[in-house]
């Protein structure tokens, strides 16, 4: 029986090495005639293409690649660079030479003739031409519809006429930052924003160079220390009973970690377990403790609640009416009780422990008594603003840090004045103007055919927003597009 037994693994014809070939010039040449290629040929030979090109050679015959050559070195360059400067179309000039179009831009390149390079119109773009455009600052959109090319050949030329832009300009600045000079600033104690101030990047960018050279900042180290921290170690800590403030201090870590490690871990702390607890609690638990008429000392007690102030969420959560929760009006404390506890001050339970009162009476009998507090400084402080000249002030730009130097007040006094008094931040303001833009109003620009950087444009917003509202909305821009 006859067994053919094929290759399975070679798409060609299979090369026997050590071979003695003998092929005959009439057999290339009749496959070149069929139109064979030439990375084809040495498979239907049954040769290797180093073995094909040495017989090329040995019978006399020129290969592709010589009569290209040769066929590019018979253009008169004088003539071929004038029907450039005339600006003679793509086509006509292969037509005329019998070139490709790749073969036309091979031939720019062999003679330095990039000046002359071409736009995807097929007429001839200058450096001069693109040059002019780029220095006026006009948008790509705009120097591609002078041009009459895409933005893909604009990016194309850029390199080929050498010619500098605000983006590739950035690119090599990138280029040129060390590691070394990276850390020498963040060694000098600069922040990021006056690093990437200094080194001409975007913050963002300042990040990312940091993550590629693998540079050691703060972030790093603390991610390093976090994986050594084990379970184990951090519940052994925490049974200790030691404030969270030791804890962090001993594991070098912030409280922000401690916290994201403690529910990673399902660790339960006294903060976690006391909120369970408050959750766990009832609305008909707690009324029947209240309609049998104990106090607010008693009900903590009975419901494991280490403070008056989670009984007070808990009523009102539940609205539920305290008969003692609101009439603060019939406790009566002696002025010179309220200063004693003033004069000896040390915290919020002081007054709870001394007076038997919340702090909110506390304030508000200091009040009717004229006994200054803590709180009154910031209160006549607030009180003594003018709020007209602030809201110019943030209308003009001016930030926090800047706010609160002008008017000699604290960032905790800026955030009640925004939340209370009606201040609105620039930031508040954004949002504000984000929430006012409506699902008909982007459709209806999106139905005018306009590109996506001019709806943001139009609506004052960023194109990440645009993204959000999109999917807020749930519009469907192509959709929207073709019907």
């Amino acid at each position: 029986m006859n067994i053919s037994i094929q290759n399975f693994y070679l798409h060609t014809p299979p090369y026997f090495y050590g071979k003695k070939v003998n092929i005959t010039k009439e057999q290339i040449e009749s496959l070149r005639a069929q139109g064979k290629k030439e990375t084809e040929i040495p498979g239907i030979l049954g040769i290797s293409p180093a073995a094909y090109y040495r017989n090329l050679k040995k019978l006399g015959i020129s290969t592709v690649h010589s009569d290209f050559k040769q066929k590019l070195a018979d253009i008169p360059r004088d003539e071929f660079e004038q029907m450039l400067k005339d600006k003679v179309p793509i086509e006509d000039i292969c037509s005329k030479y019998g070139l490709t179009t790749n073969a036309y831009y091979l031939y720019i390149e062999r003679y330095n003739l990039r000046n002359y390079i071409v736009g995807a119109n097929r007429k001839a773009v200058t450096k001069e031409q693109l040059q002019t455009l780029v220095d006026k600052k006009l948008s790509i959109e705009e120097i591609c519809k002078q041009l009459g090319i895409g933005e893909s050949a604009y990016y194309d030329l850029l390199p080929k006429l050498d010619i500098a832009t605000k983006g590739r300009s950035q690119r090599q600045t990138i280029k040129n930052i060390t590691k070394e000079q990276i850390e020498s600033l963040l060694r000098s104690g600069k922040n990021y924003k006056e690093i990437s101030d200094q080194l001409g990047i975007s913050e963002a960018t300042l990040q990312r160079l940091i993550m590629d050279f693998n540079i050691d900042t703060k972030i790093l180290q603390t991610k390093k220390i976090v994986s050594t921290i084990t379970k184990e170690r951090l519940q052994e800590l925490v049974d200790s009973g030691r404030p969270i403030a030791e804890i962090c201090k001993e594991l070098n870590i912030p409280v922000r970690t401690y916290t994201r490690l403690t529910h990673q871990y399902g660790i339960v702390t006294d903060y976690r377990q006391a909120k369970m607890n408050i959750d766990s609690i009832t609305k008909e638990e707690l009324q029947q403790l209240v309609d049998a008429g104990y106090t607010r000392k008693e009900i903590c007690d009975m419901l494991n609640l280490t403070q008056e102030s989670s009984l007070y969420r808990l009523l009102k959560r539940f609205n539920i009416n305290y008969p003692y929760q609101h009439h603060n009006n019939e406790i009566v404390i002696p002025a010179e009780d309220l200063q004693a506890v003033v004069d000896e001050w040390k915290s919020v339970r002081d007054i709870q422990a001394k007076l038997d009162v919340s702090d909110t009476t506390f304030y508000q009998k200091a009040k009717a008594a004229n006994v200054e507090t803590v709180l009154s400084g910031p209160i006549g402080k607030i009180k003594s603003l003018n709020l007209e000249e602030i809201q110019k002030a943030l209308d003009s730009g001016a930030g926090i840090k800047e706010i609160c130097e002008r008017f000699d007040i604290t960032p905790n006094i800026y955030d009640d004045l925004v939340k209370e008094y009606g201040i609105v931040s620039k930031t508040k303001k954004k949002k504000l103007e984000v929430q006012s833009i409506t699902k008909e109003q982007i459709e209806s620009l999106i139905k005018s055919g306009k590109m996506t950087k001019d709806i943001c444009k139009e609506l004052n917003i960023s194109i990440t927003t645009y993204m959000k509202l999109l999917k807020k909305f749930g519009i469907d821009r192509t959709k929207l597009l073709n019907g």
